[in-house]
């Protein structure tokens, strides 16, 4: 029994110094591995890993899967080749099943590969969870909320942005230089790209190799020179990425701009080989379609190219590939290219059949989710032929999709549209849209009218606040909405008067207008052009009885009978009908006249007042004289 022991204890002893030399041994593979990712080898690393990768009793054995993982990681970034970065979320995954620590450096590692996979909602994830799991002392934070600051960039919450920063610790220069992109990328998403242009310039120059292994930033810096219109610099930009991009899903797009560049430029061949390059280099891709509709696109505007363009597979017959490609794609990203080459099909020969064609294509797209470059796309191609569309047609086309043309094209064809729309629901939607992007006073006062007309008075002068310079259309609406709201509306009238030239006030207006302005032949005129019109109400009354007074006193007798005459007599108050009629009788008498109107005359002669007793004489005696003139032979 003892014999048994002592064989037992000689063969563990054995074991365990076997074990134990096995084990410092494969630790030592594993640190020259560890040293050879930091230098940045990280082939050589892969090398070594492989020697100890299937030893899965090795006490360091989650430490080799995590090395092996970002290994892979770093080859993925520098190549650009997706199977590498698979293989690093592949170790990450192995590595946890090893009961590997979940810590700061495995979620940051693993949000890395995701966000270099494109998963930027998993790669958020997994940096919010790395800050989440840090160490006071831990040297990744920066790192950590970068990684949150690029990959909400990329998802458009560039609100993280602001709400991240603070967090930073005393940046280092590389970390500063990425600062710098992510802010430039910001910038660029709220659409301000003087600003984003100014971040890229400070660091695009001594960062590019930054920027070679963040491909989609690099195009973000030649998409914002594009859109600035400086076509050289981005140019040039483009070129670098499609000459050292290891990215495909960026070189696509790059030759593309490259194209679009070209076009600009008046460079067709250019124009022509670089949509080729997409054709020919990258099948079975969205921009691959995308390039044949640009190169048709190129067609229209160079003819002499339409005998190449034929050439190229699928494009032997344009209208069938368009129309085909639209059929298929209506709601995708191609589709909304596609729906610019087609416009131009109806455009071209806007028959009835193909304009509610086009108005049906329309009807089905939603507008909210075109990006810049398809807006950009359909906009060049279409505007030309808005322009000279009836008018009919164009309202056909705006109705079966407004938001697709206010979003899509610029103010002169929204402001051509506006111009041709009756129906107030269309305006007013389209009038909004038009001050919220270009905030003239002149839109804001269409507005108003508009409210003014639905009786929305309030908000009619809601609108009228926000305006800048005030003008004669102004004065004139807001005098309206006061008169309506029973405002005073004396400041207007008395602006209008230094703003307007050759007036035409509404009614409504226009008789305080000229009463303010003892203008009395134009208040008379007023009266009787709107005779119809007038409200049978005290404060009409009034004022045509101050009206009929002043005229009375001013000796105007031939626009006092004019208008007594011809207005309704309900619009008399009865109260004054013996003075107005005592008014109208030696008027007629100055006149030397006696047509006058049974009611005024017979009033008179039942009224008890001096001046009626007076003016009822005066037009007797002129009726005996000319009776009498009348007999004399």
């Amino acid at each position: 029994m003892k014999k048994l022991f002592f064989i037992t204890f000689i063969f563990l002893f054995i074991i365990s110094n076997s074990y134990g030399k096995n084990n410092n041994e494969d630790y030592q593979i594993y640190q020259k591995a560890l040293s050879y990712y930091n230098y940045g080898s990280y082939y050589s690393a892969l090398e070594e890993l492989d020697k100890i990768i299937y030893k899965k009793n090795l006490k360091f054995y989650p430490d080799v899967l995590l090395l092996t993982a970002k290994t892979y990681l770093s080859i993925g970034i520098k190549s650009g080749i997706k199977k590498y970065l698979w293989n690093a979320v592949y170790y990450l995954n192995y590595y946890v099943g090893y009961n590997g620590k979940r810590n700061e450096d495995y979620y940051y590692t693993k949000g890395l590969a995701y966000e270099r996979l494109g998963f930027y909602e998993r790669a958020l994830t997994n940096y919010k969870i790395a800050l989440l799991s840090k160490s006071e002392r831990s040297n990744l934070t920066n790192k950590i909320i970068l990684g949150i600051m690029r990959t909400s960039i990329l998802m458009g919450r560039v609100d993280n942005i602001t709400k991240y920063i603070v967090y930073l610790a005393p940046l280092e220069a590389r970390e500063g230089q990425e600062l710098s992109i992510v802010l430039g990328m910001k910038y660029f998403y709220e659409g301000n790209y003087d600003l984003a242009f100014n971040y890229f310039s400070q660091v695009y120059q001594d960062f590019e190799e930054y920027l070679l292994y963040n491909p989609e930033f690099y195009y973000y810096i030649g998409e914002t020179a594009y859109r600035l219109k400086k076509y050289d610099f981005a140019k040039r930009i483009f070129r670098k990425i499609v000459n050292n991009v290891k990215n495909d899903d960026v070189i696509r797009k790059a030759y593309l701009r490259l194209g679009d560049i070209a076009v600009i430029q008046n460079d067709k061949y250019e124009a022509f080989n670089n949509y080729y390059i997409v054709i020919n280099r990258f099948p079975e891709t969205n921009e691959n379609t995308v390039a044949r509709l640009k190169m048709l696109a190129l067609g229209l505007k160079y003819p002499d190219l339409e005998s190449r363009i034929k050439k190229v597979k699928q494009l032997e017959d344009p209208v069938k590939f368009i129309v085909q490609t639209l059929v298929s794609n209506r709601t995708n990203y191609i589709g909304k290219y596609a729906i610019g080459n087609f416009g131009v099909l109806v455009l071209q020969n806007p028959t009835d059949f193909l304009i509610d064609k086009l108005s049906y294509e329309l009807s089905l797209l939603y507008p909210a989710n075109f990006t810049y470059e398809q807006a950009e796309y359909i906009r060049g191609l279409w505007t030309p032929y808005l322009e000279k569309l009836d008018n009919k047609a164009l309202i056909k086309l705006y109705k079966a999709n407004p938001k697709f043309f206010k979003d899509i094209f610029d103010e002169n064809i929204l402001k051509k549209i506006l111009q041709n729309l009756t129906d107030n629901y269309y305006r007013k939607d389209l009038l909004k849209h038009l001050i919220k992007n270009y905030d003239k006073d002149e839109y804001k006062i269409q507005l108003a009218k508009i409210y003014y007309e639905e009786k929305q008075y309030s908000k009619a002068l809601e609108i009228l606040s926000g305006i800048k310079d005030k003008n004669c259309d102004f004065y004139i609406i807001s005098a309206l909405i006061k008169k309506a709201m029973n405002m005073n509306y004396k400041d207007d009238m008395e602006n209008m008067e230094k703003s307007c030239k050759d007036l035409k006030l509404p009614f409504e207006i226009a008789l305080d207008y000229y009463l303010m302005k003892k203008d009395l032949p134009k208040a008379v005129s007023t009266i009787l052009e709107n005779k119809n019109r007038l409200k049978d109400d005290d404060n009409t009354k009034n004022k045509i009885l101050d009206l009929i007074s002043k005229l009375y006193g001013s000796k105007m007798y031939k626009e006092l009978s004019q208008l007594l005459d011809n207005i309704p007599e309900n619009l008399i108050p009865k109260e004054k009908l013996c003075d107005v009629s005592s008014y109208y009788l030696i008027t007629k008498v100055k006149l030397n006249s006696t047509n006058v109107k049974d009611l005024y005359y017979n009033t008179v002669k039942n009224c008890n007042t001096e001046m009626a007793k007076v003016s009822l004489e005066l037009y007797e005696t002129l009726k005996v004289i000319q009776e009498v003139k009348g007999n004399v032979r």
